[in-house]
């Protein structure tokens, strides 16, 4: 007799009592050493309905060798009693071969992954530890991980209309000295950066100045680009806030009496939706009578999101008939248009608008004269005539229970007022000129966690502290009114 296991697949046993129906009911060989409790000879007599995969020799998937009592198992299954189902060509030597149960609890990891859209769950019918399969490494994919993936790029047709938006982020370092000065020799960060497909590289230590009398974006730019493998092969680095170029509208979270460095960075060179990068470690020091003393408190090293978030799809892909002509206190937007009879407008209050690069959200139409907006834009000047695009596939509602209560600086997590109405994890909101995805909604209600860090409001890059609406966008399955432009071989 060979070992006993849950079986894949149930089987009928024949006609154990030779009374030539294969169907006989109940329990049949009460006897039988190998069903010492009793065999049966087309179903198990005392199953609930719906219940299968009882006990069966070899788990129905292998022969039993009756001179030594092991398993032969047919192919694709293995175990002692051919319980398991085998990773196909051993993951090719590019994943880690992990059960059903493995797969489902195990959310996007700290080292690798892209974190949109993965929520852990859990799995516990009867095969969670018997079924398996591969969980690829970044690039690779397919049952057995056999593929590789390629470089993705911009669409060359969606940049004759349409103006991408890339991944953007905010870095800071610094501390308000104990005693003494900032150490500048001494102090450094290091960066955990990913690329398109998830995979994580660590920069070299980028040292932390005071960016009041040294400019610390070269020094960035330089730790991003000698990645290996030029996983980053273009970026702009440069003070939060300055004119004219991509970071204006970002603001700086540093305290007025901190002394380190804020920089924001742009991946030009690196299209599409990826995992903001993280810190990965930091030493923070200062200086007196040449002395260097490590300093633990009064210190901020924190990436933050900005408004520009990396995407594979532009939502807002139609194009209106009206253009912008300016933006007035940086929420009045004034419209006009060459359409003869002044057309209506095409989208109405709490549509996504997209304005060169920034996504913004609308709180009223003024007819055919302008339309406001939620929060301020704080961008590049608007020329006249610049075109217009909105969400026609997109809907976005605040929360009619919760209200953002606050909301910190440099943190990933949130209180709201009340339990939300209708947010859940995997909700993707729109919240001061920003996407964040819904990582969890704690058991209370009360603690929202996401996917990024916040860098501030919209209007000044201070904290939330007062109740104030989030709002839950909902896209159209299947996506309508958007484009996809970044994608393998630029998609072409």
């Amino acid at each position: 007799i060979c070992p006993f296991a849950y079986a894949h697949v149930d089987t009928p046993k024949g006609d154990l009592n030779f009374d030539k129906n294969q169907k006989s009911t109940g329990w049949i060989l009460t006897n039988s050493q190998m069903y010492p409790a009793g065999g049966y000879e087309w179903f198990n007599p005392n199953a609930h309905n719906g219940e299968a995969h009882f006990y069966m020799e070899c788990a129905n998937m292998g022969l039993c060798d009756r001179q030594t009592g092991l398993c032969l198992c047919f192919p694709g299954f293995e175990g002692s009693a051919c319980q398991r189902a085998m990773c196909p060509n051993a993951c090719s030597g590019h994943g880690i071969c992990q059960s059903m149960e493995q797969i489902a609890n195990t959310a996007t990891g700290t080292l690798v992954g892209k974190p949109v859209g993965k929520i852990s769950t859990t799995y516990n019918l009867w095969d969670a530890k018997l079924g398996y399969g591969c969980k690829c490494d970044s690039w690779y994919f397919g049952p057995d991980c056999s593929r590789r993936r390629c470089k993705v790029g911009v669409d060359p047709l969606y940049e004759a209309a349409g103006t991408p938006i890339y991944e953007t982020f905010l870095l800071s370092a610094y501390l308000i000295p104990a005693t003494g000065a900032l150490d500048q020799a001494n102090s450094w960060v290091r960066l955990r950066v990913f690329d398109f497909w998830g995979e994580s590289y660590i920069t070299e230590k980028i040292y932390v100045v005071d960016d009041a009398s040294i400019n610390p974006s070269t020094a960035v730019e330089n730790a991003l680009l000698s990645l290996p493998n030029s996983v980053i092969s273009s970026v702009n680095c440069e003070a939060p806030g300055t004119a004219g170029s991509f970071s204006k509208g970002i603001s700086i979270p540093k305290v007025t009496s901190g002394v380190g460095i804020s920089v924001a960075c742009q991946f030009i060179g690196n299209p599409g939706e990826m995992r903001l990068p993280e810190i990965y470690d930091y030493y923070m020091a200062t200086t007196l009578s040449s002395v260097s003393t490590q300093q633990t408190s009064d210190v901020t090293v924190q990436v933050t999101a900005s408004t520009f978030r990396g995407e594979n799809s532009d939502l807002c892909a139609s194009k209106s008939v009206y253009t912008a002509t300016s933006i007035a206190t940086n929420t009045v937007v004034s419209i006009a248009t060459v359409a003869t009879g002044s057309p209506a407008l095409e989208f109405a209050a709490f549509a996504l608008v997209k304005i060169r690069d920034q996504i913004l959200l609308v709180t009223s139409v003024q007819t055919t004269v302008s339309f406001t907006l939620v929060y301020p834009y704080k961008g590049i000047t608007i020329a006249a005539n610049t075109p217009v695009f909105y969400a026609s596939g997109v809907t976005v509602a605040a929360d009619t229970a919760a209200q953002i209560a606050a909301w910190a600086i440099g943190s990933n997590v949130f209180t709201v007022s009340a339990a939300p109405g209708q947010l859940v994890a995997g909700n993707l909101i729109f919240v001061e000129n920003a996407f964040f995805y819904v990582r969890s909604v704690d058991a209370t209600g009360l603690t929202v966690k996401v996917d990024r860090n916040f860098n501030g409001n919209a209007a000044g890059g201070v904290a939330i502290s007062a109740n104030q609406d989030l709002y839950i966008v909902t896209i159209a399955d299947p996506p309508t009114g958007s484009y996809n432009y970044v994608s393998e071989c630029s998609g072409r």
